[in-house]
């Protein structure tokens, strides 16, 4: 995971003063946040020095977890929930008028990249509901928010590439059902779920 900016400016500057056993109980809760039943089996900060911000570098976290709770057996399927490895998302499905605009912290954006090896005889179905690209320029054409997500596979390896983004820290009331669009889109990516066939 890689942090910048205000993301990292709570934790960034007092990681290099703290204990091992307070960074590594740090890293874990960033690092199950987005799989609660996974077991961590290794972390480690990078970059999270004073000399680091200064040189505007941003911190890296780096974990391998187990989960098994992202598998599951349908007869002689598998069912792997892809979507869940980005963690929960806002869900904002709501029916009623927005009445006021939407307001963030500030700016911010993820990038998500995901490799995922196949299993020997099985192959993927429904890789194409992991292509979403919801995305909207401001008036001068510039990027001001989306969720982009692309996939490829070759051979027995599929990478899914992830861009979600919020350039701004307002939107006001006539751009809320793109905003909108953009935050279900995220939640939307969450429930995908992929089945294995047998070959």
């Amino acid at each position: 995971r890689r942090m910048s900016g205000y993301r990292a400016y709570f934790i960034q500057p007092y990681l290099e003063g703290l204990p091992q056993e307070t960074r590594d109980n740090v890293a874990r809760e960033i690092l199950l946040n987005s799989s609660a039943n996974a077991t961590l089996i290794s972390q480690s900060f990078e970059q999270a020095t004073l000399d680091d911000i200064y040189q505007n570098r941003p911190l890296l976290l780096k974990g391998s977890l187990s989960s098994a709770s992202l598998l599951e057996k349908a007869g002689p399927k598998l069912l792997f929930k892809v979507g869940e490895v980005i963690g929960p998302q806002v869900e904002m499905y709501q029916v009623g008028p927005r009445k006021f605009d939407a307001d963030m912290q500030y700016p911010h954006g993820y990038r998500r990249d995901l490799t995922i090896f196949l299993p020997e005889g099985y192959r993927f179905k429904g890789l194409e509901d992991l292509a979403m690209n919801i995305a909207y320029n401001d008036e001068q054409g510039k990027p001001l928010m989306g969720f982009i997500s692309e996939y490829a596979m070759r051979g027995n390896k599929l990478t899914v590439s992830i861009h979600e983004y919020y350039a701004r820290t307002s939107y006001p009331l006539i751009k809320f059902e793109e905003f909108r669009k953009v935050i279900n889109a995220a939640a939307d990516f969450n429930k995908i779920t992929l089945v294995l066939e047998p070959e």
